[in-house]
């Protein structure tokens, strides 16, 4: 069975998969997905997997670039109310440096890095059809409205249309890839910065529904996308992330590196052999 890994946007919380996965292939081996699903963060992630680098290495990319991506700018920038919450910087360097030239048309096995164009209204999927290069498709999917510049004043983060980026994969692959998904499988990671906390909504005046809305859209983009892949796939899909007691901000460095990169290894010690059963049980 054909397995696609599908890893959620976050920001500096995608040491999470990062560890479970580097994890997972010291316990067995290479992990060789069929294709690969990424948003923001996941989008950075999954190409670089799908670039050759094994999960430990990109592990130790992630841990050497996150500080530098989301370091606090100077008080001049900070300033500026025009401006985004980071100059981006720190994160087109690494994309360049960690892909050069190469090209989404490239890549040897299936990706799909989700993005959202603002001149038509649409979601943009790029994909192996496109001849840009990948570091510019990742720009395009971690593109987080004012965390970074929207780019080319275009394209936006992937988390406004798919967070959970694992029903687009599974699109991708049957529409792109000729894959029947009656045989299809998909190990999917969240990275679930926030524990939901009812709103309390009976009573919000116009402006008190700003922040309830902001988190059920993300929220509900997630556990909808999660809903309709296990519709399609049922037991073939194994969705991974951590339950959190309170919020973990996705710029928060030293709360992701430090206690909640430590989540995701007590996760991986309580599901470890749950996961390994799952992935040969559904190998054939």
């Amino acid at each position: 069975m054909p397995l696609l890994l599908s890893i959620d946007g976050g920001g500096a919380l995608g040491i999470g998969p990062c560890e479970l996965l580097a994890r997972l292939e010291e316990a067995q081996g290479r992990l060789l997905p069929d294709a690969y699903a990424g948003t923001s963060v996941g989008a950075l992630l999954a190409a670089l997997a799908a670039t050759g680098r094994p999960w430990s290495h990109v592990r130790e990319i992630f841990m050497r670039e996150c500080p530098g991506i989301f370091e606090r700018p100077s008080w001049a920038w900070r300033m500026n109310p025009w401006r985004p919450r980071y100059d981006g910087r720190a994160l087109r360097r690494a994309a360049q440096t960690y892909f050069q030239d190469q090209r989404m048309c490239e890549v040897e096995v299936p990706i799909f890095l989700t993005s959202f164009d603002f001149h038509t209204g649409r979601p943009k999927v790029w994909d192996r059809g496109d001849a840009t290069p990948i570091w510019r498709a990742v720009l395009c999917s971690a593109a987080a409205p004012t965390y970074f510049h929207i780019v080319e004043g275009r394209y936006g983060d992937g988390g406004l249309v798919a967070n959970n980026p694992a029903m687009v994969g599974l699109a991708g692959c049957a529409a792109k890839e000729s894959w029947d998904l009656r045989t299809a499988r998909c190990l999917s990671l969240g990275t679930n910065g926030d524990a939901w906390r009812d709103p309390k909504v009976a009573h919000r005046t116009l402006l008190g529904w700003l922040r309830p809305l902001l988190a059920t859209f993300m929220e509900g983009n997630e556990e909808l996308a999660d809903f309709e892949a296990r519709a399609v796939l049922g037991d073939r899909l194994r969705r991974v992330e951590p339950a959190l007691r309170h919020e973990v901000k996705m710029d928060d460095v030293a709360a992701a590196l430090g206690p909640y990169r430590q989540r995701w290894v007590d996760l991986w010690h309580a599901e470890k052999d749950a996961i390994l059963l799952w992935l040969r049980r559904t190998a054939t």
